[in-house]
């Protein structure tokens, strides 16, 4: 449309995206993203080679004489707003890079005493790294090393997603039957808030189901009928009648957006989902 002439790019302040945040007992207040506008005034022209994302920068090229001129476009640009890079901070050169770190199970469970330093008040005194931080970050690092065996998702088959949720934490498998045999695409996990932790049962493993719909929207949004598998019986009956419970309500309004089944699952049938959220 831009290059048809039918849109053409804006300069004003009001371009900028603006939303309403809630705050707890006070009314909404707008905020503003000048950021966004700012990165995309900066590389105006320089959308073909350089894609911003936050404050990093990522410029991108097939020949090395062309990445030569794309990053001299680049710091022309950067000199020209008086802005600057940090070179302890900057790689050049790079044959591939990722964004993407790697993802394993149980994850919120290896690395709570890592977390748990930093909550509170303890971000204010002197860490205390005692055996279980230093088992937690050697587990860590040999999971890290080690690349999960994940299907790629078929998007003509429908999608299973299995959860569990613990007095800590959350669990979600997301996987597709191929062959006759289940295949592992995706795996989530999460530790509870310490307010979650206080939610009853029932909605725990609905919080559950919240996490995995909002994290797998890519997957699941506008796709055919989709499965989830709880092995908690009593969420079944969430399409049809949520009783009176708030939070269970307004979590019944978010999946009506999607097109799926709750299915009960044996606890021991759902152990790799349970194992997300259980084993140590």
């Amino acid at each position: 449309m831009l290059e048809l002439k039918i849109i053409e790019p804006g300069e004003s302040d009001f371009t900028s995206p603006l939303i309403l945040v809630e705050a707890q007992g006070k009314e909404a207040r707008p905020c503003i993203d000048y950021r966004s506008r700012l990165m995309a005034n900066l590389l105006r022209n320089c959308e073909d080679f350089a894609v911003p994302y936050l404050d990093d920068i990522a410029i991108f090229s097939l020949a090395w004489d062309d990445h030569l001129k794309h990053l001299k476009d680049v710091f022309d640009h950067l000199r020209s707003t008086k802005l600057h890079i940090k070179p302890s901070k900057s790689q050049f050169a790079e044959a591939y890079w990722t964004f993407v770190r790697p993802r394993f199970k149980n994850t919120w469970r290896i690395k709570a005493p890592l977390t748990d330093l930093l909550k509170g008040r303890n971000r204010k005194s002197t860490v205390d790294w005692n055996s279980s931080c230093q088992n937690a970050f050697e587990v860590l690092k040999t999971r890290l090393s080690k690349n999960p065996v994940l299907c790629s998702p078929d998007f003509s088959k429908p999608f299973i997603i299995q959860c569990d949720a613990s007095s800590l934490g959350i669990g979600v498998v997301l996987s597709q039957v191929c062959e006759n045999e289940e295949h592992p695409i995706m795996f989530l996990s999460k530790k509870l808030s310490l307010a979650e932790q206080k939610y009853s049962t029932t909605d725990k493993e609905c919080a559950a189901i919240i996490f995995a719909v909002q994290k797998l929207k890519c997957y699941l949004d506008g796709h055919q009928t989709f499965l989830i598998q709880t092995d908690h019986n009593a969420l079944v009956w969430l399409e049809k009648n949520t009783g009176t419970n708030p939070r269970l309500l307004r979590w019944a309004l978010i999946l009506q957006s999607f097109n799926y089944e709750i299915v009960y699952r044996k606890g021991k049938q759902n152990q790799n989902a349970d194992s997300l959220s259980r084993i140590p």
